[in-house]
């Protein structure tokens, strides 16, 4: 397929932003709250905005500056597994 995986982030019940779709050449995608995408293996919810974002919102955004999460795709033999893993210090922690 053209894309593995499909990512859609939303602020209570409403998405922000398009859905980011992960290109089968990434097999695997990072999740972080930066702002530069720099290519097909990165979705940045720092760069999505919100004309209707509380301040509850944000308080519960900020974490999400400090981690970075990292989605991965293993198939083997046409079955495949999607594993999110939390890469960050802060949240090991």
């Amino acid at each position: 397929p053209e894309y593995w995986c499909s990512i859609a982030y939303f602020e209570m019940d409403v998405q922000v932003g398009e859905t980011f779709k992960v290109p089968s050449s990434c097999p695997i995608v990072t999740v972080d709250g930066y702002v530069d995408p720099s290519g097909g293996d990165r979705f940045c919810l720092g760069q999505l905005s919100n004309v209707h974002r509380t301040e509850a919102i944000e308080r519960a955004r900020y974490p999400a500056w400090l981690c970075v999460c990292s989605v991965c795709a293993v198939c083997v033999q046409r079955v495949c597994s999607v594993c999110v893993q939390c890469v960050c210090s802060v949240c090991a922690a």
